[in-house]
Parts: C-alpha cells; sequence; structure tokens
C-alpha cells in the first residue's frame, strides 16, 4: 500500500447541488476505503476497498450488477494481511485482481470467474517473493492482458497473457527501462487509449507501452512523482502530483510534458477521461470534484464531497470511491448527471453539464472582450443579465433559478451573436 493517505472521513450528506448519487458499497466493517474502481458497464461495476483504520487487512471487494442500486462486498477467501492494489472486471462473473501481502511481502495475480464466491491464483511465481508487488492488472480483450509489478529480481516484473491468464509469461528484462533506485509503480495509476498503455511510478517518470505491454519506453516528467494520470488519446493526457497545484500536459503521447496553467479546483486523488467526448477530464479527492471540457485548462467544480478513485465509461455514465459509515451508508458514487457537451450554433459555442443543477460554463470558440449575456425563461422573459464578458468560458450560477428549459444570448462587440438553451434541474 504505497500511497500515503491522510484518511479524511464525513457523514454522507448530499446537497441539493451534487449529481454524485451515494451508494452502499456494502462493506460491514465501516471506514472501509474504495482504492480501484473497474467499469464493465452502466450495470456491472468491480471495486476493491481497504480498512483505513489499518486494523483488518484483507482482500476486500465489492461487486454491483444492477448500476449500484445494490453492492455485494465480500472478502477474497485466506487473503487476511494482504490487500487489492488494482481490480479489473472483464463481466458480471470474471475479474481479477493483484493481490499484495503487506506483512510477508511478494503477492499473486488472481481471477475469479464466479462473480467472486470464489478465486484462484494464476501463474504462482508471479510476484512471489519478499520484493514481489503487483501494482496493476488490465485486460484488452478476453484473452489479452497485462500485469505491471515492482522490481524483483533486478527488474520491472511486468506479465503478458494471450489465454485469459491461463498463462502468464514474464516480459524481458531488454524490452522494459531500467527502474530507477528506489522506483515503484503507484497502484492502479495507470491509463488505456487502443493498445498503449501508460503507468506512473513514484519518480515522477511515466512508463509507456503501445503494444499491450510486450515493449516499453519511458519518460521523466517535471514532477517529483505521479500520483494521477489520464489519456484521452494516444497523444493526449494529464499526469499531477496529487497536490491539486500541479498539472502537466503532454500532446506527444508521453514523450514530452509541460506545465498547465489551468485555473479552477484540481482534486488529489484521481483523475480519469471521459470517453466519447472531445476532452472532458474528471478529479476527485478530498473534498470535491471537478471536470474539464478543454483537456485540463479550466476546472468547475462537481461538488464539495469526499471522493476516492473515479472512472467514467461514458459522458453520462461514472463511478466514484468513498468510505462508508456502515454496511447501508455510503462508499460509493454514482454519477446522476451528465458531462455531455451540447454543441450548436455551427460548432461555435458549447455548454456543460447540461443538464445542471447549479452552474453551467459556457464555452465559446472565440474569445470574446466587454460581450454580454442574457438568460431568458422559455416564454421570453429576462432572468438574468451579464456585461462585460471577456475570454471564451463564461460561468453561470444557475443556483437561484426554478428547474426548467432557459434560452441564452451571447452578443459580442462586434456585433456577432450567439444563442443556447440550457437545462436547470
Amino acid at each position: 500500500m504505497k500511497r500515503s493517505l491522510l484518511f479524511s472521513f464525513s457523514l454522507f450528506c448530499l446537497s441539493a447541488s451534487a449529481q454524485w448519487m451515494q451508494q452502499a458499497s456494502g462493506f460491514s466493517t465501516p471506514d472501509m476505503e474504495v482504492n480501484s474502481i473497474s467499469v464493465v458497464n452502466s450495470n456491472v461495476v468491480w471495486a476493491a476497498a481497504y480498512d483505513s483504520t489499518f486494523s483488518n487487512i484483507s482482500g476486500y471487494f465489492t461487486r454491483t450488477t444492477n448500476g449500484g442500486t445494490t453492492w455485494s462486498a465480500s472478502i477474497i477467501p485466506n487473503s487476511t494481511g494482504s490487500y487489492i492494489s488494482c481490480i479489473y472486471g472483464a463481466d458480471q462473473n470474471n475479474a481479477w485482481v493483484t493481490l499484495d501481502d503487506l506483512n510477508n511481502g511478494g503477492g499473486g495475480i488472481y481471477h475469479t470467474a464466479d462473480g467472486g464466491v470464489t478465486w484462484n491464483q494464476q501463474t504462482p511465481s508471479a510476484f512471489s517473493g519478499a520484493y514481489g508487488y503487483g501494482d496493476l492488472i488490465y485486460f484488452w480483450n478476453a484473452n489479452e492482458g497485462l500485469a505491471v509489478g515492482d522490481s524483483n529480481g533486478g527488474y520491472w516484473e511486468f506479465y503478458t497473457t494471450s489465454n485469459g491468464g491461463t498463462t502468464w509469461t514474464r516480459v524481458p528484462q531488454g524490452n522494459i527501462p531500467a527502474n530507477l533506485n528506489g522506483e515503484w509503480g503507484q497502484d492502479g495509476v495507470f491509463s488505456v487509449s487502443g493498445n498503449t498503455i501508460w503507468f506512473a511510478t513514484n519518480a515522477g517518470r511515466v512508463y509507456k507501452s503501445i503494444d499491450k505491454g510486450l515493449n516499453w519506453t519511458v519518460s521523466q516528467s517535471g514532477l517529483s512523482q505521479v500520483l494521477m494520470i489520464a489519456f484521452k488519446d494516444a497523444n493526449t493526457g494529464l499526469i499531477s502530483d496529487a497536490t491539486g497545484l500541479a498539472l502537466q500536459k503532454t500532446t506527444d503521447g508521453g514523450t514530452t510534458w509541460t506545465n498547465v496553467a489551468f485555473n479552477g479546483l484540481l482534486y488529489d486523488y484521481g483523475m480519469c477521461f471521459a470517453p466519447g467526448s472531445p476532452g472532458v477530464f474528471v478529479t476527485t479527492g478530498y473534498g470535491g470534484s471537478s471536470f474539464s471540457a478543454d483537456d485540463g485548462l479550466n476546472w468547475t467544480p462537481l461538488d464539495s464531497l469526499d471522493h476516492t478513485v473515479v472512472q467514467f465509461q461514458n459522458l453520462s455514465t461514472g463511478y466514484s470511491g468513498g468510505w462508508n459509515a456502515n454496511v447501508t451508508t455510503g462508499g460509493m458514487y454514482k454519477w446522476n448527471g451528465s458531462l455531455g457537451v451540447n454543441e450548436l450554433a455551427g460548432n461555435s459555442v458549447k455548454i456543460f453539464p447540461n443538464p445542471s443543477t447549479d452552474h453551467f460554463t459556457i464555452q465559446l470558440k472565440n474569445d470574446v472582450r466587454d460581450a454580454e449575456l442574457i438568460l431568458t425563461d422559455i416564454s421570453g422573459r429576462e432572468v438574468a443579465r451579464l456585461e462585460n464578458v471577456n475570454g471564451r468560458n463564461i460561468p453561470v450560477n444557475n443556483g437561484d433559478l426554478a428547474p426548467g428549459i432557459y434560452l441564452f444570448t451571447v452578443k459580442g462587440k462586434n456585433g456577432s451573436v450567439v444563442n443556447g438553451k440550457m437545462e436547470v434541474q
């Protein structure tokens, strides 16, 4: 358990503005911290957790098959003293984990084919010994998968499978750039786009494979460590050190990284890309969550709740972890809105999130100076007016508006006009 976290717990009270819907993770032990999520589809999700008081360490996991209406929590048999660093779900029955022994060292790859009732260790030699430690596991399809672990026996311990995990083959040392002294992988901190996978290390480096883990390169970021990583495609990705202060971006697949002078709140635990969007990223952490629709430049807050890891399958299907109070209260969140970006006026303006409960951002194609924003209800009655609008991102606080459809007009000094509509929930 290499990520050092400050424990933070609060009673789970959703505000009226939140679009995260609280769900019960199903763990009977309180204060379980969800540290890994795998979203299969809108209904099937797997998650792993650990006792954040460190009084009862075991291979805890939970699963839903009905979109989070109910979560069934359990423990991998005979896993006392071990911890799931990463979980990957292929469907409602099949899932894999990297399980690591925190007391004696070593770990293993475990698979279930019956929804978590039974688990079998695959390739017992994988991550074995006092220095073995699995960091992540991922499958591209039913057969091809990758497991990544820290240096063991003098070099990184990576395994690939082409038969669904029946056998795992260690990647040759010559295919992997050497780790630095004291360098290790971060639990579950990785991103995938197509056949390409990236994972992050505590030394601020990013490893990359474009062939499903068979061959690797590495780049040095400007961060002392990387604890969050998310790519939207083979070229564009974001990393952060999880301080809420530092964000870096690449547009060449991770070969080079540049600092992002971002606006808004960047959170400190999880980050992901929302597939199917032009560039929507989400961050979660202690005290809230936020999203960016412009590849990390501007971040709009979503709520002020405590979150852990996050994963979106698309703009409307996302899940986040948290801490539970008991078996029936808290531990998981499901996104109950849309991060959709509506294209209006010939792609000249975007609105997000839409619908919303307390705020929108109107994003223009080009910067404006001293423009005017007029907001009316569906009958044409003016309900708000904002003058001296500058830039291309216009925040709109609609917390006092009644639910319904509203129309907006942005008038530029040069006579240009764009129009659109938004929905307040």
